[in-house]
């Protein structure tokens, strides 16, 4: 039988032992992501947008630009369900926040589809909207204003709710955390009873916890009905949406 010296067995262990804290420390990395204190403070960072009076602040807080899509829930009625969904689209070359608004009415039996009842290009400029379509008007919009002008999330509101779930998922490496909570001002946007509690699903991207980027789901539920999705993204330079 071949000896083995003692300096190549000690060698051998120390490689060992060495992988095995390499692979617990990676594994703890993980672990970490999985926390409350590490995904509440990445779902932190919200406060960057929450609030934000006027939209056209956005531009100084992301150089490169921003956009943002929201999905509202209007009524379900025989079958169908009514929704108002709206894209925002910051360009930082000319400061302009344009986008697009679309009255939708789907069903999903026996097959899901979609009709445009009414849509719009727009312009927004100093709090208000300028329409495309001339039939398209205000008062067709289903809710006043945008989320961030009656939203705000911190550090502190986060940590004073109520925590529902938090999950990290190593296979997609993005994370969600979810709260409930009573906010009036976001009930008032969502047409809700000033009291009624919601459930606040924040999910953080894949950029914004390993790119230091900027990207968020949000979904807003009372009871069982989601009533309003939103998702946004900002840039630091220009160009940077465009790599997406």
């Amino acid at each position: 039988m071949k000896k083995i010296r003692y300096g190549q067995l000690l060698k051998t262990v120390c490689l060992v032992i060495l992988g095995g804290l390499l692979v617990m420390g990676l594994a703890g990395c993980d672990v970490r992501k999985n926390s409350r204190a590490y995904l509440e403070g990445k779902a932190a960072e919200l406060d960057r947008v929450f609030p934000t009076e006027n939209l056209e602040d956005l531009f100084e807080e992301f150089p490169g630009g921003f956009k943002f899509g929201g999905v509202y829930d209007i009524k379900r009625e025989d079958g169908y369900s009514y929704i108002q969904d709206m894209d925002v689209y910051g360009d930082p070359k000319n400061k302009k926040i344009t986008g697009i608004v679309q009255n939708v009415k789907t069903t999903a039996e026996p097959t899901y589809k979609e009709e445009v009842l009414k849509e719009s290009q727009f312009e927004y400029t100093d709090g208000q909207f300028k329409f495309e379509n001339p039939e398209f008007e205000e008062s067709d919009l289903a809710v006043d204003g945008f989320l961030m002008q009656y939203l705000t999330i911190n550090k502190k509101v986060l940590s004073q709710s109520k925590l529902l779930s938090k999950s990290y998922s190593w296979e997609t490496e993005d994370g969600v955390i979810s709260y409930k909570l009573v906010d009036k001002a976001l009930n008032q946007y969502l047409n809700e009873d000033s009291n009624a509690k919601v459930d606040i699903i924040i999910d953080i991207d894949y950029e914004t916890i390993h790119e230091d980027g900027y990207a968020y789901g949000l979904m807003f539920r009372y009871g069982k009905d989601v009533k309003f999705t939103m998702g946004i993204s900002g840039y630091e330079e220009i160009g940077d949406n465009d790599e997406e």
